[in-house]
């Protein structure tokens, strides 16, 4: 199984495991072999033994029975539970009876969080490694009451805290779990010329997708506003256009959507990059007219929705609905703006963010939110 993922390219658990399942090699096993081979139908195996004639091997039924009898002691998987509900019988193969069969009822969606802060999640959460998705999943379990279940296919682990900045090594062994890395300065932080530099040094890992979060944050005091487009205008210069930007825009305390802020970025940043720039607007709330002049300036941004969804404006609803939809990406911010009744949000209750998008928009479902926008971030960041 080990040799699978390093051919595909898959990330390596720790230890492979059945229940829950955490990689697609698992599912070479034995166990889950026999299962599948028990749903194919006699004309299946048939065709099955003509293309692949025995070995001479023969298994007997006292076998059979003994590999049965494992199977069924084997408690099933969260995910195997989802995915079976309603019994029926089918016959199998090589029996005159039938066995219990459940149907599949929930749909799995995949999923992707286009922005999430690891370290801080780490530090919040519960005493377990976040090392790989499938423990963030394990530590924050889903939404169980919904007619489809989740499966966490990708999340942009964030790191903006000159204190947590990973190293070289870790980036690499992030990558391979699964993670998308990139590496910023929040801009609410002023940066001495020696740490941008590490910054800079950083981002441009072969492992790292791009610089972000960086930006201007116009909730602080404007005497430091000329200090933040320094420091964005050092940190952006020479950023390859084939690297993702992920700008953090924030307007002043009493500007909702961030207007003046959104329009001054776009004014800092034009000059220094080129058009064809990969963008990501991170936490996108402002409006249908910002929408339009970042797409005309940079077609190709991508406007990034948070849970902060839940509490726009008319104004902010009818941006959301302007976003093209091959531009629209889901995050969580997590360990930030939990759902309710969560002490904290996570890249694995993206769903909830999804059922606030799609209630926006009016024609979607969210399923096909998270399908889209999973699609969308795949394309952007890699």
């Amino acid at each position: 199984m080990v040799g699978m993922c390093r051919v595909a390219g898959w990330p390596v658990p720790e230890e492979f495991s059945l229940n829950p399942v955490n990689s697609v090699a698992a599912l070479s096993h034995w166990r889950c072999l026999l299962v599948l081979a028990g749903e194919i139908s006699p004309q299946g195996m048939g065709e099955l033994t003509r293309r692949y004639p025995s070995t001479g091997l023969r298994r007997s039924s006292e076998s059979s029975t003994s590999i049965q009898a494992t199977l069924e002691q084997i408690p099933p998987s969260p995910r195997q539970e989802v995915l079976q509900q309603d019994e029926k019988q089918i016959p199998h193969s090589g029996s005159t009876g039938s066995a219990p069969y459940k149907k599949a009822e929930k749909t799995l969606i995949r999923s992707f969080d286009s922005h999430f802060h690891l370290d801080r999640l780490s530090a919040r959460g519960p005493r377990i490694p976040l090392t790989h998705l499938a423990a963030i999943e394990q530590a924050f379990p889903q939404q169980p009451d919904k007619g489809y279940t989740t499966l966490l296919s990708g999340a942009v682990a964030v790191f903006c805290d000159q204190k947590t900045l990973p190293s070289e090594k870790e980036i690499t062994a992030l990558t391979q779990q699964g993670f998308t890395v990139m590496i910023g300065a929040h801009p609410k932080i002023i940066l001495t010329r020696k740490e941008r530099q590490r910054v800079k040094s950083l981002s441009q890992h072969p492992s790292v997708s791009g610089v972000g979060e960086v930006g201007l944050d116009h909730s602080v005091t404007s005497d430091l506003w000329h200090l933040q487009e320094r420091q964005l205008r050092d940190l952006l210069t020479g950023l390859p256009p084939s690297r993702v930007l992920t700008l953090h825009i924030r307007g002043m305390r009493d500007d909702v959507t961030g207007v003046e802020a959104y329009m001054r970025c776009l004014d800092v940043i034009t000059p220094i990059i080129k058009g064809s720039q990969k963008i990501q607007l991170h936490c996108f709330s402002s409006t249908t007219e910002v929408v339009q002049q970042w797409l005309e300036s940079f077609p190709s941004t991508h406007f990034s929705i948070s849970n902060m969804a839940n509490s726009f404006n008319s104004q902010q609803r009818a941006a959301l609905k302007s976003v093209p939809r091959n531009k629209l990406l889901l995050e969580t911010d997590a360990p930030y703006f939990p759902p309710v009744g969560k002490k904290l949000n996570a890249p694995s209750l993206l769903d909830y963010t999804a059922e606030s998008v799609a209630t926006i928009l009016g024609d979607i479902s969210p399923e096909e939110v998270l399908e889209l926008t999973e699609t969308n971030a795949r394309a952007f960041f890699h």
